[in-house]
């Protein structure tokens, strides 16, 4: 892993430990939306580290991290562009990460072709936009917690989503041509 790669991991890890601190803040100060959101978020990053590269898994964890925070302290309520933008932005990294890791052939997957990941990709970043929509409105039910804004529109919230999710695989398709076209000096380590 190179010095870079492994301070991302680093990075990572701590953003995964600042969403275990936003639980027990959420719980602190009585904000069950926070300390629920905190959690689900610590667990969706940290399975994520299993198949993402430690850029991409950090840029995820810092936005997860921000959604949290952000819920704690008041922008996620505040700014009206706030959910918008993350029902953007995660499955932009969604869909890079998932397509990188079916072209790597990372978190056990045999590699494969760029189209073939692309296809993969981006089918499961859409059974994960669906799945995280259904979680949403389950979290939703507990006592005390209000993930759903005002806006509520959860047919908008996939329709963004699948924008961020194809734009994630297209970026990520065309970051692994490049690097594939890239000529490596001798001896140097693969991907």
């Amino acid at each position: 892993m190179s010095p870079l790669s492994s301070a991302a991991h680093v990075a990572a890890v701590a953003a995964r430990l600042c969403l275990v601190l936003l639980v027990v803040a959420g719980l602190a100060d009585g904000d069950r939306t926070a300390a629920v959101l905190g959690a689900v978020f610590a667990v969706v990053s940290y399975g994520v580290s299993r198949i993402a590269p430690p850029a991409l898994d950090l840029c995820l964890a810092l936005l997860l991290l921000a959604h949290g925070w952000g819920s704690l302290l008041g922008p996620a309520d505040d700014i009206e562009a706030w959910g918008p933008a993350m029902h953007v932005l995660a499955p932009v990294l969604v869909g890079a990460i998932l397509v990188t890791a079916a072209a790597e052939g990372r978190g056990g997957l045999r590699p494969h072709s760029p189209g073939a990941a692309l296809a993969v990709g981006f089918a499961v970043s859409l059974v994960v936009l669906v799945g995280w929509e259904v979680l949403e409105e389950t979290i939703n039910h507990l006592p005390g917690v209000h993930v759903q804004t005002e806006r509520g529109d959860t047919v908008e919230d996939l329709r963004l989503g699948i924008i961020g999710a194809a734009a994630g695989c297209a970026a990520a398709l065309a970051g692994l041509a490049l690097s594939r076209r890239r000529p490596r000096e001798p001896g140097a380590a693969g991907p």
